[in-house]
């Protein structure tokens, strides 16, 4: 599905999309361990697949758009650099996943998915702030970095007001 919406939708709003619907079916399976009982099971496993399915579109897009962010010169640093903190969170993951046998009752069990939730929906909100890279000319220096996706303004042209009798 990301191959096929990733050039017509763009990278920006497919991601941050899919971010949003992953934290946001994390978030809603809260209610469903909490509140519902055994024969409507189903209903959590269906939300933490819409959840999966979310992320992984997500994760799949980022390393597209991430070596469309950084400028050339140091592409291969950067997506290496993104790449360990994403391997950072993976490690921090099973102790998020053990803090529900720390904290007992309904809020410890539900609590990793408020985590994992509530991050990837934020991760979602704050991808809006990154530039669209569909269709664009890419950043080549560290300077077309800094001014990717920024709205240029043209320069304003002095005006210069002339004398009909002098021509001055």
């Amino acid at each position: 599905m990301c191959l096929l919406l990733l050039n017509r939708v763009g990278r920006k709003w497919l991601h941050s999309g899919s971010m949003i619907l992953g934290g946001a079916a994390c978030l809603s399976t809260i209610f469903t361990v909490l509140y519902a009982n055994e024969n409507q099971h189903w209903i959590t496993v269906m939300l933490a697949n819409i959840g999966k399915f979310g992320i992984s579109a997500a994760f799949g897009i980022i390393y597209v758009w991430t070596a469309e962010l950084f400028p050339t010169v140091v592409r291969s640093s950067g997506v290496g650099s993104s790449t360990m903190m994403g391997r950072v969170g993976s490690m921090l993951c099973p102790y998020i996943v053990e803090i529900g046998t720390i904290i007992k009752g309904d809020f410890g069990k539900a609590l990793a998915l408020i985590i994992f939730g509530s991050m990837a929906f934020i991760a979602g909100l704050l991808s809006l702030l990154l530039p669209e890279t569909r269709g664009t000319v890419l950043p080549e220096t560290i300077k077309d970095a800094e001014n990717f996706g920024r709205i240029m303004k043209p320069p304003v042209a002095d005006i210069v007001l002339q004398d009909d009798e002098t021509g001055l």
